[in-house]
């Protein structure tokens, strides 16, 4: 006759769940379960005749591995998972850096809108990016940029000769003019999809001449597919001329695209004059340029930092 503790070992075994081979039955995790676990339990009940499913104990392997993963492995999955692409040094940084801050503190990935937190479970997760006081930081590369080797800048004083077709706005611009601007459209739906997927260059953005904030319109004359770092340089000027015109000042801003094909022949951006007169006073030009090898870079954040001052020493000779 077997024993009271026998018996009692022998109904805690049977009451055991077993990982079952057959999507029918239930799929139940010999560890604690998890909001995951649930999910793939979830799709395995509701897809017992899809034959491409993932067998229970196949699902299983892959999260034990997924669980498995240091810290920077986490970070490479998470950030691929949202197109963002980075190198395993990177991500072992960051992950220096979120181990050594405290919990759900929120490290900005390098040029993207993106930032890592971890809580105090240890779970990592990516979210939006919160904007600081400048917008324009967040839109910035700490290390890299898409200037020319040669040169440490983005910009230049004046209008210098630049080959290629013209794309040009020139509006005057009165304080009543900003407190009447339309809500803004969808630029993917104005313009058949994405300035990215259009391009085939990673990080494009559609650039308005004259900015929806100033006034411009969401409409094809206005946009032109461009770089994401120069769709930034413009910021530091449209900031000037919004600051002018609040402060009583009439401004004529003028904008000119210069435009080339891509190997994927869609006209792109690389160089941007922009122009500005106050009260009738005399024009001052500023050339931005990008090198057109490295337009997929974001801005380098000392490079933008130098437009901001050239844009604020302009607007401080008139307020």
């Amino acid at each position: 006759m077997k024993t009271h503790s026998e018996k009692q070992h022998e109904r805690s075994v049977n009451q055991q769940p077993a990982v079952c081979s057959k999507p029918s039955l239930q799929f139940v995790d010999q560890r604690r379960e998890t909001s995951q676990l649930k999910k793939l339990q979830q799709i395995v009940n509701n897809s017992q005749n899809n034959k491409n499913l993932l067998q229970p104990a196949q699902l299983q392997k892959n999260i034990i591995q997924r669980e498995e993963e240091t810290l920077a492995e986490n970070i490479l999955r998470i950030l691929a998972n949202r197109k963002i692409h980075i190198g395993y040094e990177d991500a072992d940084a960051y992950a220096q850096k979120l181990e050594e801050s405290p919990w759900n503190t929120e490290i900005q990935v390098f040029g993207h809108h993106r930032a890592l937190k971890l809580n105090s479970a240890g779970r990592l997760s990516s979210v939006k990016r919160r904007p600081p006081v400048s917008a324009t930081h967040m839109r910035a590369d700490a290390m890299y940029g898409p200037m020319e080797e040669k040169n440490i800048s983005m910009i230049d004083e004046g209008r210098f000769p630049i080959s290629g077709g013209i794309q040009e706005q020139d509006v005057t611009i009165r304080a009543a003019d900003l407190a009447k601007i339309a809500p803004r459209s969808n630029l993917g739906t104005v313009m058949g999809g994405s300035a990215a997927q259009i391009s085939k260059i990673e990080h494009s953005e559609w650039l308005h001449a004259i900015a929806h904030s100033l006034g411009g319109a969401d409409q094809s004359l206005n946009l032109a597919a461009g770089p994401h770092s120069l769709n930034t340089a413009m910021i530091p000027f449209e900031t000037a001329v919004k600051q002018l015109v609040y402060d009583g000042k009439v401004v004529d801003y003028s904008v000119i695209f210069f435009t080339n094909y891509t190997e994927h022949n869609v006209l792109y951006i690389t160089h941007v004059e922009i122009g500005i007169q106050v009260n009738n006073g005399g024009r001052k030009y500023w050339t931005l340029h990008v090198d057109e090898s490295r337009a997929n870079l974001f801005i380098n954040g000392g490079v933008l930092h130098e437009i901001q001052n050239v844009a604020k020493e302009f607007v401080s000779g008139y307020v």
